[in-house]
């Protein structure tokens, strides 16, 4: 891999649970990590869950509610940064409307997932994330308790 540079404006918008995720490097480039830019709707954001791969949160703007396995639900805003361990449970909501988020991930499989539920129809979506190793928790929504 030589590197490379990516604008934000240059590459796909992805739709995924009220959520706008823009895919910046990718396993496709010959990047072992994938660095993703999030932006949200007030509220947006997806449901328990947990995958085999680490996750990185950056929170550049805005405002971030977070919760990590049996942690409380945490607010993060700009220049805080929360790590999600491989298999460990997690959520987040998008607090105001000028929330934006850098994500990064390990492993090369969260843009592939991201694509695919993109383009799923809402009947379709619950099957997309097993299909690269993400799995929804039974547990209430922390955000909603």
């Amino acid at each position: 891999m030589e590197g490379s540079i990516t604008h934000v404006d240059d590459v796909d918008d992805l739709g995924v649970h009220g959520e706008h995720l823009r895919p910046l490097l990718t396993h496709a480039m010959g990047s072992p990590i994938e660095v993703v830019d999030h932006r949200g709707e007030v509220g947006a954001g997806p449901p328990p869950h947990h995958h085999p791969w680490h996750e990185i949160f950056v929170v550049v703007a805005g405002e971030l509610d977070v919760s990590i396995g049996d942690q409380e639900v945490r607010r993060l805003g700009p220049g805080s940064l929360a790590h999600v361990p491989p298999g460990t449970t997690h959520s987040f909501r998008y607090v105001d409307p000028h929330t934006h988020v850098i994500g990064i991930t390990s492993e090369g499989r969260a843009s592939d997932l991201f694509r695919a539920a993109s383009r799923a129809t809402p009947e379709q979506l619950p099957g997309v994330g097993p299909l690269f190793g993400l799995q929804r928790d039974p547990t209430p929504h922390p955000h909603t308790r």
